[in-house]
């Protein structure tokens, strides 16, 4: 485990914003450059990297005086979306819906799960898969710029696809967008 600070920013208009310290330096040599964050229901944030990594962020409270990171996962491909949906983490790539789970309840996660690999990886520098959201149903949302899918879905560049909460179907709702960068969460009910 990695040890951090934080500092609590002053109330304005309603809001405060704290910043925490990121172990850019750690034994892993692991490049922090964070790209989705949801949280646990103990406050427990799971965290990921463009670089691939998974890291669980505790300590998160009023203080921010000890924030631990441990590496959760690592070896994954260009994470840009992270959601936990029944406590578990479901992290999303450039090449598929990843489940990671901790079976021997050490911390970091023994078994990655390819939920969905309908979203197509190419060589493109520039097709990423971004923002995993959910709705209340428990199906999965996510924006794919360049070529996405394998037939027998049709590939567009740049769609908003839905995947079916078992991961087992995925359906285009839109497409035509030149570079998808993101979608809002509140879209979906």
């Amino acid at each position: 485990q990695l040890e951090s600070r934080g500092t609590q920013g002053e109330p304005q208009l309603g809001l405060r914003m704290d910043t925490i310290s990121i172990p850019f330096d750690n034994p892993y040599r692991a490049l922090m450059f964070l790209s989705g964050i949801d949280f646990f229901e103990d406050g427990t944030a799971a965290v990921c990297t463009v670089h691939g990594d998974v890291w669980l962020v505790s300590g998160l409270d009023k203080t921010l005086d000890r924030v631990t990171w441990q590496r959760y996962a690592t070896g994954l491909f260009q994470p840009l979306g992270l959601r936990i949906v029944d406590g578990r983490v479901y992290v999303l790539g450039k090449d598929q819906i990843t489940r990671l789970e901790d079976r021997n309840g050490n911390g970091e996660a023994d078994l990655y799960v390819n939920f969905n690999n309908d979203g197509e990886a190419s060589r493109g520098t520039h097709d990423y898969a971004t923002c995993l959201e959910i709705d209340s149903q428990g199906n999965f949302y996510y924006a794919k710029s360049a070529r996405h899918a394998r037939p027998p879905l049709v590939p567009h560049h740049g769609t908003l696809l839905k995947v079916s909460r078992d991961g087992e179907s995925t359906e285009i709702l839109a497409n035509g967008f030149r570079a998808a960068n993101g979608v809002q969460r509140s879209s979906f009910s």
